[in-house]
């Protein structure tokens, strides 16, 4: 897949690729216009979003609804140091999903 980048005003910036189109651009306190997520914005949210696509192909695969499945990711990033940064994913599954599969249907293969 090849990916154009396109400068526009300011530190906004374009990618296009398929069909689509991504802009970006900077917080206001790092000199931008906060006007669309910044790059490592959307570089957080695609390793939340591929943690959340394959929980859904195991889900899916043994028939496990995910209709209460939650996924988090947080970035705890260091004030003093933006670059020292720490990632936490957790998950949940509320206890009214759980009573419809027994433990052995959770097990990994």
């Amino acid at each position: 897949m090849e990916i154009k980048v396109n400068f526009l005003d300011k530190l906004r910036l374009e990618a296009k690729f398929d069909d689509f189109t991504v802009v970006a651009d900077q917080p206001i306190r790092y000199k931008g216009d906060g006007s669309a997520p910044g790059p490592f914005d959307y570089f957080l949210a695609s390793s939340a979003l591929c943690a959340a696509y394959f929980v859904k192909l195991y889900c899916d695969t043994r028939g496990i609804s995910t209709e209460h499945i939650r996924l988090s990711q947080n970035n705890i990033v260091d004030p003093e140091n933006r670059y020292q940064q720490i990632f936490k994913n957790s998950g949940g599954i509320t206890q009214r999903n759980l009573r419809q599969r027994s433990a052995r249907d959770f097990a990994l293969d």
